[in-house]
């Protein structure tokens, strides 16, 4: 009988802690930003594939050569679109991240742009998610381990 009542106990204290999976979205929010700048940083998406670099028209290749700036990283000309990445925890045991900027969504999945569509941009994923919606081993493996740790595991 004693067995029966300390595993009554553990379940009932596991749905509480299960209850609350405000640590866990926090933490996974925090690890999918972290991942983000790391992107950034590297010049690699959250897999390990290189940015492909910036092929510059003639004009511009020439402005950049008049500027007294050293050579920039990929994405972080102005350094716009890297600080506009936001992770939050939604509510409702969500955890989102993104960026409001309009042209966000050819940087990370890549297409035509510019006047009639004449520039091709190449796809460079700076979040933590590839187009078919998987996420990288580190991720899963730090939220398990989040999981693991509240619950008490």
């Amino acid at each position: 009988m004693q067995d029966l009542n300390s595993l009554s106990a553990f379940l009932q204290d596991l749905g509480k802690k299960a209850g609350n999976l405000t640590p866990i979205l926090y933490h996974t929010q925090d690890a999918m930003y972290q991942l983000s700048m790391d992107s950034f940083e590297k010049e690699k998406d959250v897999f390990g594939n290189p940015w492909k670099p910036t092929k510059l028209t003639e004009s511009s290749a020439k402005s950049l050569k008049n500027q007294k700036f050293g050579k920039k990283k990929i994405l972080q000309d102005t350094g716009v679109l890297k600080e506009s990445v936001i992770a939050r925890n939604n509510g409702a045991n969500k955890v989102s991240i993104g960026s409001n900027l309009s042209y966000a969504p050819i940087h990370q999945f890549g297409g035509k742009a510019g006047k009639g569509g004449k520039s091709i941009i190449p796809a460079r994923p700076y979040l933590p998610v590839s187009k078919e919606g998987k996420i990288p081993e580190d991720l899963k493996r730090s939220i398990k381990q989040a999981i693991k740790k509240h619950l008490g595991f």
